[in-house]
C-alpha cells in the first residue's frame, strides 16, 4: 500500500508539472506585470479599452488632429465652460466599461496570446516566457474594433484619451446636476 501510495504521489506531482500554469493563474500574473512607469497591465488594458470605446462610438462625430487637441487644452484651461458647452453639443456617448472579459486565445512557441474584451472593443495581448518569468512581447499589446476587427493604432486613440476624459468629466458633472435639482 505504501508503494501504492508513494507511485500515486510522483505521478500526481509529474502531472500537475507536465500542465504547467493554469489559465486562470497565467492571466492574474499577466495583470499584475508593472510598467516601468508603476501602470500594470491591468490599468493599461482597462485604459485601452475605454478610450477604444469611447473612440468606436463617437468616430465619426469628432475628428481631432494634434493642433486641436492643443487648443481644446488651452481651452480648457482658459475657459472650461466653453470647452464643456463645445463637447456637450457635439452629442458624445462616453460609455462606461463594466465588464472585460480575459481569456487566453492559444498558446504559441513561447508563451500564450490573450484577448480582453469588452461591448465593442479588443485588446490581444502576446506574451512570452522567458524562463521563470512572463513577459509582454515587444509590440505586444494591440487594440481592435470588435466587430470589423480593425485594428485601432495608438495614434488614432492618443487624441482621444483626453476628449473621453473630458466628456467623463462632463458626464459627472451632468450627473450631479441632476441629482441636485432631483433633490
Amino acid at each position: 500500500m505504501k508503494r501504492f501510495l508513494k507511485v500515486f504521489v510522483v505521478f500526481l506531482f509529474l502531472f500537475v508539472n507536465c500542465m504547467g500554469i493554469s489559465n486562470e493563474d497565467y492571466i492574474a500574473t499577466v495583470k499584475s506585470i508593472t510598467f516601468d512607469d508603476g501602470e500594470t497591465v491591468d490599468e493599461y488594458v482597462n485604459k485601452l479599452l475605454k478610450s477604444s470605446e469611447f473612440y468606436i462610438l463617437n468616430k465619426d462625430k469628432i475628428w481631432f488632429d494634434e493642433s486641436v487637441l492643443q487648443e481644446l487644452a488651452l481651452s480648457c484651461a482658459i475657459s472650461p465652460k466653453e470647452v464643456y458647452d463645445r463637447l456637450k453639443g457635439i452629442g458624445l456617448e462616453t460609455p462606461i466599461v463594466w465588464d472585460m472579459n480575459w481569456e487566453v486565445e492559444g498558446k504559441t512557441r513561447d508563451g500564450k496570446i490573450l484577448t480582453v474584451t469588452s461591448d465593442n472593443a479588443m485588446v490581444k495581448i502576446r506574451t512570452g516566457i522567458n524562463g521563470d518569468y512572463i513577459e509582454i512581447l515587444e509590440d505586444g499589446i494591440q487594440t481592435y474594433d470588435l466587430d470589423t476587427k480593425a485594428r485601432i493604432t495608438e495614434a488614432q486613440l492618443k487624441s482621444f484619451i483626453q476628449v473621453e476624459e473630458l466628456s467623463y468629466m462632463i458626464m459627472v458633472v451632468e450627473l450631479n446636476v441632476s441629482l441636485r435639482t432631483n433633490q
